[in-house]
């Protein structure tokens, strides 16, 4: 049940690979990577809860004797899927970020991280007004400039220089080392035609 399910996951066909992960973690349920497998399925598949129930019982099943830890350690770690999610959201897979954040918080409620990347999910659909209500929660600098970044990536997506800057400033102000903000300073200033603010730009993020 196991090596099919797997078969279909390559193929994309996630419904059923997940009917038969499904099946594997029935008849056996003490086999750690048979839960890992079935929770990246629902993780594809958009199935938040689901998905960070199956990634803590594989990671509670494996920790006990160290299986693996380079494959299980994190599986109960909300860091993990905050870094998923900001990579998927950088790669433009919407619904696989939003999915991964979401599995962050259901591993731990109150983690910022996974705040922030909601709100830029958020954003990125649309819904401005639901994204400034999820970022009145965050208090802690890095992740408030994680917002700004890309708050200051959808003014200039959608032309707004001036708005882009003033997010992007106050992102800088909060976490100098946030390397998509120091990225999008090199994109204004190509956009603006400074050379000066290109060349400062340049040396500031390839010191990070």
């Amino acid at each position: 049940a196991h090596a099919l399910g797997e078969v279909l996951k390559a193929m994309g066909e996630f419904a059923e690979a997940e009917h038969w992960l499904l099946m594997a973690v029935t008849n056996d349920p003490h086999t750690p990577l048979y839960w890992k497998r079935l929770a990246e399925v629902r993780l594809i598949s958009g199935q938040a809860d689901q998905a960070a129930e199956a990634f803590r019982r594989a990671a509670e099943l494996a920790g006990p004797c160290n299986f693996f830890p380079h494959l299980f350690g994190m599986l109960d770690d909300p860091e993990h899927f905050v870094q998923v999610g900001e990579s998927a959201l950088a790669l433009g897979r919407l619904k696989l970020a939003q999915t991964a954040f979401l599995v962050a918080k259901a591993l731990d409620p109150e983690n910022a991280g996974a705040q922030a990347g909601l709100a830029l999910c958020d954003l990125s659909q649309g819904a401005t007004e639901t994204a400034h209500q999820r970022i009145t929660s965050l208090r802690h600098p890095p992740d408030q400039a994680k917002w700004f970044a890309g708050l200051a990536k959808h003014h200039l997506a959608h032309g707004d220089v001036a708005e882009a800057q003033a997010a992007l400033d106050r992102g800088l102000e909060l976490d100098p080392a946030n390397v998509l903000a120091r990225h999008l300073q090199l994109t204004l200033a190509r956009v603006r035609r400074d050379g000066r603010r290109y060349g400062e730009a340049m040396t500031q993020l390839l010191a990070l």
